[in-house]
């Protein structure tokens, strides 16, 4: 099974364009059932997957890219779990991320911050 194919096959319940995009700079690898990929609590450079899920998941659409990028480095240094919780703060008063939640997401970041060195 070539490349492409096997994309379609692991990924057939992606729309489409989302299937393609994984497979122009996607590396598909094998885990077993027991590795873990990201743990709860594990510090992430990037939170790009906790953001695109949470925007996927809510069914968000034309989120401004410059809008995408500044919320992710405004949650630079969250945990998996303080990013999402963030991101989902800064969405739910009106389910769509724009530049007015940026600074919902920088003031969980200051606060998540604080919390830590406090500790």
């Amino acid at each position: 099974m070539n490349s492409i194919e096997k994309t379609k096959t692991l990924f057939s319940q992606f729309e489409p364009e989302l299937a393609k995009k994984i497979q122009q700079v996607g590396t598909i690898r094998k885990f077993k059932a027991e590795d873990f990929l990201m743990k709860t609590g594990q510090s992430i450079r990037s939170a790009v997957l906790v953001l695109d899920g949470i925007i996927k998941s809510a069914k968000l659409k034309n989120v401004h890219e410059v809008v995408r990028e500044s919320a992710l480095q405004s949650a630079l240094g969250l945990t998996t779990t303080e990013a999402e919780n963030a991101f989902a703060r800064a969405m739910v008063r009106d389910a769509r991320l724009s530049a007015a939640d940026i600074e919902t997401i920088l003031a969980a970041t200051a606060a998540a911050l604080a919390a830590s060195r406090s500790a």
